[in-house]
Formats: C-alpha cells, sequence, structure tokens
C-alpha cells in the first residue's frame, strides 16, 4: 500500500471519526422503543423483488455479513432506545415511523427507497448527503429486501 494511499484512509477514517463526535442530540420524535428480536419469519416488500429475511438483514445490519463496497449499516445507526445517535438517526422503533415519512409510500416502500436512494428523502435535522449512496449497488435486491425486513422487525 502507498503512501498516498495510506495517508487518504487515515483522512477518511479522522472525516468519520469526527462524524461521530458531532452526532446531533435525538428527538424525541426520532426514539422508539426496540420491543423485540428479529424473527426468521418473511416480510413481503414492495420495494425488491421478494420477501425479505429478517435475521439474514440483520447480519447486514450490523455487518456481521460484511457490504462489499460499503459500511454497515450499524456504523452510523443505533437501534436501541435512547441510545444517542451517532452519524444517522436512531432507528428503534423505525417500522411504526417509516409509514408516515413519504405521503404514498408504506414503511416497506420507504425503508427500500431510503436504502437505495437516501437522499431522496432526508429526515429533519440531517444533512443531504450525509448516508452512504452507494448500497444499491453494494446489495443484491435480496440483502435490500433483508434489511428492510429487519428493519420492520424494530418497533
Amino acid at each position: 500500500m502507498t503512501i498516498h494511499l495510506r495517508v487518504r484512509y487515515a483522512l477518511v477514517g479522522l472525516a468519520l471519526l469526527g462524524l461521530v463526535a458531532c452526532g446531533s442530540a435525538a428527538k424525541d420524535s426520532e426514539v422508539g422503543v426496540f420491543t423485540g428480536v428479529p424473527t426468521a419469519a418473511p416480510v413481503a416488500s414492495t420495494g425488491g423483488s421478494s420477501t425479505g429475511d429478517a435475521v439474514a438483514g440483520k447480519a447486514i445490519f450490523d455487518g456481521t455479513t460484511a457490504i462489499v463496497g460499503g459500511p454497515p449499516c450499524l456504523s452510523c445507526h443505533v437501534v436501541e432506545a435512547g441510545k444517542p445517535q451517532t452519524v444517522g438517526p436512531n432507528l428503534a422503533g423505525i417500522a411504526d415511523r417509516a409509514a408516515t415519512r413519504v405521503a404514498g409510500q408504506d414503511a416497506s416502500q420507504y425503508l427500500h427507497s431510503s436504502i437505495v436512494d437516501p437522499n431522496g428523502f432526508v429526515v429533519d435535522g440531517f444533512a443531504q448527503g450525509l448516508m452512504f449512496a452507494g448500497y444499491g449497488d453494494a446489495l443484491t435486491p435480496q440483502q435490500v429486501d433483508d434489511v428492510v425486513a429487519y428493519l420492520l422487525s424494530l418497533k
């Protein structure tokens, strides 16, 4: 690895560390209560090509299953009520809030869109362009459906 590449990675790492350290305070409307563990029951997704598997989605979300070319979701999001936000919003309770975000989209559609086109709708208090925009390419349609199924289990 060249020195130039090492310096580049170090600068990216420092920038991400700065974003994490400067995360905004949680708003009451962004915090929900996580009431359980995802089940293996399939959840129909209207955004992708099939049904999602919440257990597989959790593994993608937390990085147990690597996302080639992108960071795991847990790098920027927390899913436990009361935990401070890091870079992105706390996703505890997102299953209930997701259906209210964009008129005409149900929770599944909103979550799918938020993963593959994160700048299509940005939650108040968060910057446009903050979320990694390459998940639509880095994840297969099935993996996107799996992550959506996991997020729909966060009630």
